[in-house]
């Protein structure tokens, strides 16, 4: 897989106030008991591989089974499960009657690829009927012309009726954002904002995350498989109370009042406790989850009147779009 969060490690610095005095107990990262007594200054340094902090809800793929389109004298293009078809010679502008597109797309966890949520969307739900010509010779003139034909009008709905489908699952559960940096020792910046629909005064419930590899000594690592992470403690470190979102930039401040001595670490989960009510008359809130865009394996096809098309870098081209626009926030479209 092309998708990678990470592998690098993230340093960053603890009033040791906030542990206590002199020493106390914190958990890093990598599943294991840390130690932290102050350093020089009452400061403690803790290290977070950076994959465990700015981590998006998920991963979302997909693979088209078939796309095919029919010209008016029969023939059919592209390719099924079964195979792909022939093209054939002659006039590379052809009159289209009718095409569509089957697939199949997951919501996976972006750390292992473990599946949390299927679709699949049939061919009949993307059958349409188009009765246009098409110059097919145009498709190795310009990578971008496939946009432009109603053949992408297809392709785009099969895409956005799959993510639709993602998001109705997702929607039984809570957004889950991240603190991505320690601003002080009274403020940290959140993987969320404006685009994902926080505003001010929203309030959040801060958990630290105990994660666990098949070898915990080396978190993130190509091949180390990640195998799960648990809130430690089970309950709330700290209140996280918003004041303010940059409009720019998808991120949010937030006020931090921790419940004990335990610290908030880099990475530590936010999940809502008190969203601030909508004015009369509008619809209930609802936040954005963060997704990471992966792939869409698709196949290359013959094209009529000869050549071949790169079905799977123009449907690739959609995805972004096509999860942005259903409820999701693309945080990489890598």
């Amino acid at each position: 897989m092309t998708h990678k969060l990470g592998v690098s490690s993230v340093m960053f610095v603890l009033s040791a106030a906030l542990f206590g005095v002199g020493c106390a107990k914190g958990v890093n990262f990598s599943g294991q008991a840390l130690n932290a007594p102050a350093g020089e200054g009452g400061v403690v340094t803790v290290t977070v591989p950076a994959c465990e902090i700015n981590i998006p809800q998920y991963l979302i793929e997909g693979n088209v089974n078939s796309f095919e389109f029919t010209g008016s004298g029969g023939v059919t293009f592209g390719y099924n499960q079964s195979g792909t078809h022939a093209g054939v010679g002659g006039s590379a502008s052809v009159q289209i009657s009718t095409a569509s597109m089957s697939l199949s797309m997951q919501a996976l966890n972006p750390l292992n690829f473990s599946q949390i949520y299927g679709a699949t969307v049939s061919a009949d739900q993307t059958s349409t009927n188009l009765n246009a010509t098409i110059d097919f010779s145009q498709f190795s003139v310009s990578p971008n012309y496939y946009n432009s034909t109603p053949l992408s009008s297809v392709s785009a709905d099969g895409l956005s009726q799959g993510v639709k489908n993602l998001k109705s699952q997702a929607d039984g559960v809570s957004w889950i954002g991240r603190v991505i940096q320690m601003v002080n020792v009274n403020t940290v910046m959140l993987n969320g904002g404006f685009v994902t629909g926080i505003v001010a005064g929203d309030t959040f419930n801060v958990y630290n995350d105990q994660f666990f590899w098949q070898d915990n000594s080396r978190p993130c690592a190509s091949g180390n498989t990640y195998l799960g992470s648990q809130h430690v403690p089970s309950t709330p470190v700290a209140v996280a109370t918003v004041t303010s979102v940059d409009p720019s930039s998808n991120i949010a401040f937030a006020t931090v009042n921790l419940n004990g001595s335990t610290p908030i670490l880099l990475g530590a989960e936010v999940i809502p406790l008190n969203l601030v009510a909508p004015a009369k008359g509008q619809p209930a809130r609802y936040l954005k989850k963060n997704v990471l865009v992966g792939k869409v394996a698709a196949k290359s096809f013959a094209l009529p009147g000869g050549g071949n098309f790169d079905f799977g870098s123009a449907v690739n081209g959609q995805m972004t779009s096509a999860i942005s626009s259903n409820g999701f926030v693309v945080t990489n479209d890598e």
